[in-house]
């Protein structure tokens, strides 16, 4: 398996980056907004995920492993395909997928291309209590001077 990558980015359109690792430049599948922020002759790392089929060989990236676990559940959600678990990843954040999930919102995941009714609602049942959601920020109240600021936490 190729679970990561580093090296220098010889080209980037669309959604798809080469990446050049020790004179080899590997095609690697990303999100457009990712792609967006790999420059060509710039150094990179992803974190991979290898997709092997009959006739094909992909590679998948991510910029950390919170997005490539998040794509390795969807690709295990029965009818989301390597494609479409990017393209969700393209639209949601990991923590707004998992928020999703939580609150049982389907129509977050309808958004995406190629997922419909049916495998918006698998992925939100499928899914549930597998990611965790964030807890929110904590809550910061303004302090006037002679205060501290640790005394201006809410807890």
């Amino acid at each position: 398996m190729i679970s990561s990558l580093r090296g220098t980015v010889l080209s980037s359109s669309g959604s798809t980056v080469v990446l050049e690792v020790g004179g080899i430049g590997y095609s690697v599948a990303v999100t457009p907004q990712h792609a967006l922020l790999l420059a060509p002759g710039h150094e990179a790392s992803l974190r991979t995920k290898l997709i092997v089929r009959e006739d094909d060989l992909a590679l998948f990236g991510f910029e950390d492993e919170e997005g490539l676990q998040v794509f390795e559940l969807l690709i295990g959600v029965t009818g989301v395909g390597p494609k479409s678990a990017l393209g969700v990843l393209g639209h949601l954040t990991p923590g707004q997928i998992a928020q999703a999930i939580a609150d049982e919102d389907d129509a977050a995941f309808r958004k995406v291309s190629g997922i419909g009714p049916k495998t918006a609602k698998l992925i939100t049942v499928s899914l549930a209590g597998k990611l965790r959601v964030a807890p929110p920020p904590p809550r910061v109240r303004p302090c006037r001077p002679p205060r501290s600021a640790t005394a201006c936490a809410t807890p």
